[in-house]
């Protein structure tokens, strides 16, 4: 005997899908896509299933309406096929493509780095690189002193030396990641003071005896050798002092120096 199953609903072959856009079409890594022009499906798909592609590789995972690209992707050119399906109507696919090949990405945050630590010789100063973005997966350094990059100064730390006495200090922070262009900045620099130039300043005008001195001070120190770089000529002792000329000031001006 002849059996039948129940008939079914026909399958209809009316829907039209319409191609969809991706939102980037010269993508770089780093970059979120989205697919647009999906609410234009006639009649409107009950749901939509989605596939990306590097090349014609499906990219494992990828089934998403949006896609952040990833270094991996870097040089390839990226699809997506979109399947609207309904009720009653056969499955339709359409599929988008990129124009261009994945590009690399940049740093979108690009902090100036800072310099932390006192910067006196005989201690070490380390740089703060600041928060970059997208976060690097490493970091190359340079240290410059006075503009001439030190040789071997390549460390997130560095020891200042007898070299560095009254120069200024930079550095130079690179940051790398994966599919993205390595940028690099400088720190603003910070100057150096030898071991024993203390702390100077220009307070008011103080009388010592028959003599009355206005002059940088340098604490706790004695001696021409102690004093910065600009008070180191012309020297006259006075008592507890020595002078000197600053060239910067007016000719026959006499500043001081010395110990308390």
């Amino acid at each position: 005997m002849t059996q039948y199953s129940d008939p079914t609903a026909p399958v209809a072959d009316g829907m039209t899908g319409v191609t969809p856009v991706i939102s980037d079409k010269t993508p770089q890594v780093g970059q979120t896509l989205t697919i647009t022009k999906l609410d234009l499906w006639t009649p409107a798909p009950d749901r939509f299933t989605y596939q990306w592609y590097r090349g014609s590789t499906a990219i494992e995972g990828a089934t998403f309406a949006s896609y952040t690209v990833t270094a991996a992707d870097k040089s390839a050119k990226l699809k997506v096929s979109v399947t609207g399906e309904k009720a009653d109507y056969a499955p339709v696919t359409k599929t988008a493509s990129t124009s261009s090949a994945v590009a690399a990405g940049v740093f979108t945050d690009k902090p100036v780095p800072s310099i932390t630590g006192e910067a006196k010789v005989g201690l070490t100063v380390t740089v703060d690189e600041g928060a970059w973005v997208p976060t690097p997966d490493s970091f190359a350094y340079q240290w410059y002193r006075s503009g001439t990059a030190i040789s071997g100064a390549s460390a997130r730390s560095y020891a200042i030396g007898t070299a560095d006495a009254g120069k200024s200090l930079t550095v130079k922070v690179t940051a790398v990641k994966a599919g993205i262009t390595s940028a690099s900045t400088m720190s603003r620099a910070v100057l150096v003071q030898t071991d024993d130039s203390g702390d100077c300043g220009w307070p008011p005008s103080t009388s010592r005896g028959k003599t009355t001195i206005s002059r940088p001070v340098v604490t706790n120190r004695s001696g021409p050798s102690v004093c910065p770089w600009w008070c180191r000529r012309s020297w006259v002792k006075v008592p507890t002092w020595w002078a000197c000329r600053r060239p910067t000031r007016p000719a026959g001006s006499t500043s001081h120096c010395g110990t308390r």
